[in-house]
Order: structure tokens, then C-alpha cells, then sequence
């Protein structure tokens, strides 16, 4: 007989539906000529709308440009990049793909080569300069002008990272002036997967008819069974009496002996211990999970391990951030914790340790979802502006003002 085989298409459940924006910090690079001497520098930044998306979405970014060369830039190039890496303790392989690629991206303003005269006053002017161009290009890449997008193939592998397995995605900008080595590039972050949907409807489990619990009688035996996960949100447990000679349950009667020592009970699962509720199991979690926040979200649920969230200190607060293994998801779980600290008394302290443990790239949208519960925001601003760069602090100087006077929004 011919095996009969058939296909099963498995998906990965839909990503959160909440944006993950990157804005990131200008790139300036000097650009020479074959002899060695500068023809001047070119800066240039990029925001992307959102670095989670869907298989089959559009990635949408805008990008700014100031070019203080006597050189003309040829080309702005985006490509979107798969890096697929297998670590073991014998070989180390990796692979790269290129996804998508757009070859010349239009954008208004800024890419003109200038008069050698105005690349020397852009010289002279030094840090004032260099400030004045973070302030244009934010503006820039905040308005509603050079706005482009590509799309993301429907088949693609989802961005993870295991313990053995490391697949993640970047998104190159890379502006060419025909210099080769010196044209300078931006890498950005992205995590790619299942399309975000607004409500995801969990499937229902049809629940049987309530046993019946009547009173025992002298031929009649009780015996406790454990409900299948499946059941897990009706019943912790229920009591399943059973006639001493014989039961059916799902499947074929079992008959029972008469005799007590021989009377088989239901196999019951052997549990381990119940973790001590301490920051370093819960970290040991974390490590040998993939999906942190549902973690965090569902012992937050749990009145014990609530108590240790609720007396996190700056350091240990921190280190939750810096064990979260989607870097993309640090932001989410900060804002999630943040609340529960103290009974509501999250401080600027806290979000100053959470900064220090975020990646470089969501550093940014760390702040912006943590800023909002800071309640001591007045007197502790200055200590998270200390560490911030000078670009974070421009993108993120509205943010500050919006939270002081409370209307910032929790994200």
C-alpha cells in the first residue's frame, strides 16, 4: 500500500499590533579623493515608520540628506537583508539574502554637491554645524515629505533567536557618491513575521456536560484527575467518581480488582517544585524562552510573583530589560512592568537603568514608553538627558515637554 503523505502549512501567530518606530542617528562621513584629502562630509538619517513587519506588508521610511561635498551622490540605495546563522560547538555557518532591493531612492533636497568655498565654512563651523544638521534632518524626517516604501516578500522566514539558531533581518541605506570605501551606510533592525491583526480570536474549546458529583456509597471509589490543557481555563481540577468494579474515561473500560492495593488511580503528572520567586529564576526563564513578554505578562497576573515586581529596584528593573531575548520587545515589556513598580511610583532612576540595558536601536522608544510613568519627572529629567546622546535628546525633546504637562500618551 502506497503511504498516503499530505502537507501542513504552519504559521506563526500574528506580531503585536502596537509599532516599533526607529529613528535613526545621522551618519556623517568624510568623503577623499584618491590622494587622500577631504572633499568634505556628507550626513544623512532615516526613519523608519515601523521596524515590525508582516510578511506581504510595505516597510515604509523617509530619509534625509545633507551633502557638504564638492562630490555629487549618485545613488541612494535600501535593500532589505537575511542573515541566517547556525552556532554549535563544532561549526559556525551563517548565510545572507538579499530580500528586496530598491536601487535609486528619490529624495528632494540635500544631495547637491556645493561650491568648495561653502565646504570650507561648513568645516570651520565644526559642533555648531554638526548640531544645526541634526536639528534639519530631524525636522526632515519627521515631516510628510520624501516618504518611500517596499515591500516585504510574502515568503519569507520569521526573524528569531534561539540558543542554536539566529535569524534576523536588516534594512541597508546606503548613499553612493562614487568613492567606493567612503560612502557611507546605515543598518537598521527590522523583525519580520506573521502580519499584526488588531484582536486575535483564540480558539474556543465545547466544554462536556458537568459530571455529576453525588454522594459515595460503599461500593463507590473517588479519584482526582487533572484536566488537559485544553481545559486549563475552566477547572483547576474535578472529582471523578467512579464504580469500584468498573469506569469508562475516553477510552475502553478498564476493569478495577477488588483489592485496595490493586486498584489502578489515574496517572497523574509529575509536577516539578514551584520555582522560588526570585529575579534570577525568573531570568533563567527568560533565557530559555523566545517569547519573553508573555512571561512577564502572565506572572505580573500572579499575586506572589507580582510582589517581586512590585518592589523591583533601578538595578533589577534593568536587568529584566537586558534579559529580554526580542530586543524588539524591550520597550513593551518596560511599559508593562513600569506601572506595577511601587504601586504606581516608577521613577527616573528606573527608566535611567532600563536605558542603560536597552539595544542601542530601541533605546529611543525605550524612553518614549517610559517617560509617561516617571513620577518624579520635574527633578529627575536631567539625570536621563545625562544619558542620552545628543541626537536622542533632539528626537526626544517633545516627548519630555508632552510628559511634563501629561500629555503624553502611554504607548
Amino acid at each position: 500500500v502506497e503511504p498516503v503523505t499530505s502537507q501542513v502549512i504552519v504559521v506563526s501567530s500574528p506580531m503585536p499590533p502596537d509599532p516599533v518606530p526607529f529613528t535613526v542617528e545621522p551618519v556623517t562621513s568624510q568623503v577623499k579623493n584618491v590622494m587622500g584629502i577631504s572633499k568634505g562630509s556628507i550626513s544623512f538619517g532615516v526613519h523608519v515608520k515601523d521596524t515590525r513587519v508582516g510578511r506581504g506588508e510595505d516597510l515604509e521610511f523617509k530619509i534625509a540628506c545633507r551633502n557638504d561635498t564638492t562630490v555629487g551622490i549618485e545613488q541612494i540605495q535600501v535593500k532589505v537583508k537575511e542573515v541566517c546563522e547556525c552556532k554549535t560547538k563544532i561549526s559556525n555557518d551563517s548565510a545572507e539574502t538579499t530580500l528586496v532591493a530598491i536601487p535609486n531612492v528619490k529624495v528632494q533636497g540635500g544631495l547637491d554637491k556645493k561650491k568648495k568655498k561653502d565646504v570650507e565654512e561648513s568645516k570651520k563651523a565644526g559642533t555648531n554645524r554638526q548640531q544645526d544638521n541634526f536639528l534639519d534632518l530631524f525636522s526632515e524626517i519627521t515631516s510628510n515629505e520624501n516618504i518611500a516604501s517596499l515591500k516585504i516578500p510574502e515568503i519569507v522566514r520569521d526573524s528569531y533567536k534561539g540558543q542554536l539558531i539566529h535569524i534576523r533581518h536588516v534594512m541597508i541605506v546606503k548613499i553612493k557618491t562614487g568613492r567606493g570605501k567612503d560612502d557611507p551606510k546605515v543598518e537598521i533592525p527590522l523583525h519580520i513575521g506573521s502580519p499584526a491583526v488588531e484582536t486575535v480570536r483564540m480558539p474556543s474549546v465545547r466544554l462536556p456536560p458537568p459530571i455529576p458529583t453525588p454522594s459515595l456509597g460503599d461500593d463507590e471509589v473517588a479519584h482526582d484527575m487533572a484536566l488537559s490543557d485544553e481545559w486549563a481555563g475552566a477547572e483547576k481540577s474535578v472529582k471523578v467518581h467512579a464504580i469500584r468494579t468498573s469506569f469508562r474515561m475516553g477510552g475502553s473500560t478498564t476493569v478495577l480488582t477488588n483489592e485496595e492495593t490493586d486498584v489502578p488511580i489515574l496517572p497523574l503528572p509529575v509536577l516539578p517544585p514551584p520555582l522560588e520567586i526570585t529575579l534570577d529564576h525568573l531570568f533563567s526563564e527568560m533565557v530559555a524562552s523566545v517569547d519573553d513578554y508573555d512571561i512577564v505578562s502572565s506572572k505580573i497576573q500572579d499575586p506572589d510573583w507580582k510582589q517581586l515586581f512590585m518592589s523591583l529596584d533601578p538595578d533589577g528593573f534593568g536587568g529584566i530589560i537586558c534579559h529580554v531575548n526580542k530586543e524588539v520587545d524591550q520597550p513593551r515589556i518596560g511599559s508593562l512592568i513600569a506601572p506595577v513598580i511601587n504601586n504606581g511610583n516608577f521613577t527616573c532612576a528606573h527608566c535611567k537603568a532600563a536605558l542603560k540595558s536597552t539595544n542601542e536601536w530601541n533605546r529611543i522608544a525605550m524612553v518614549q514608553h517610559l517617560l509617561p510613568f516617571c513620577v518624579d519627572l520635574e527633578n529627575g529629567e536631567s539625570s536621563i538627558r545625562l544619558e542620552l546622546t545628543d541626537w536622542e535628546n533632539v528626537v526626544l525633546d517633545d516627548d519630555f515637554k508632552r510628559a511634563k504637562s501629561g500629555t503624553l500618551s502611554q504607548l
